[in-house]
């Protein structure tokens, strides 16, 4: 990996060193001189921009991690009110159900209107009443 990221930053520079004695030469028609200065003009206008570049990546970056953070923070006190409904939903739907269940027929009477009720049951078809449950079983 290392390798990897080495030879992408040396490729960019020898492309421009290259390239700069290219330019270099073409401008100078003096052999080697024209080459040299080119080259070296080529690589310090190449180090400028490249090191303007990282400091205005690493402002950037250094944003999107404040951005990123407060957002965090956010999201943590939304994600927590969340939980604590959930738990308290739970919390009641559970005790509905112990006394949809509860070994008391009176008590598992009741707590099952309650829980059907709770689940979404319109009223009129919850059997909540003698003449309702003898409708229901006998006609």
């Amino acid at each position: 990996m290392a390798f990897i990221e080495n030879s992408e930053l040396i490729c960019p520079e020898t492309a421009v060193s290259a390239l700069s004695s290219l330019v270099g030469q073409a401008i100078i028609p003096v052999p080697v001189l024209g080459a040299v200065i080119g080259n070296t003009v080529g690589v310090v206008m190449y180090k400028a921009v490249s090191s303007a570049l990282s400091e205005r990546e690493a402002a950037l970056i250094e944003r999107y991690f404040a951005e990123q953070r407060i957002l965090d923070e956010q999201f943590a006190g939304e994600y927590q009110d969340l939980i604590d409904k959930l738990d308290a939903g739970m919390s009641d739907y559970l005790s509905v159900l112990e006394r949809a269940f509860s070994p008391n027929v009176e008590i598992a009477l009741l707590g099952s209107i309650e829980l059907a009720l709770e689940l979404g049951v319109a009223a009129e078809e919850v059997l909540d009443s003698s003449e309702k449950v003898l409708a229901y079983f006998l006609d």
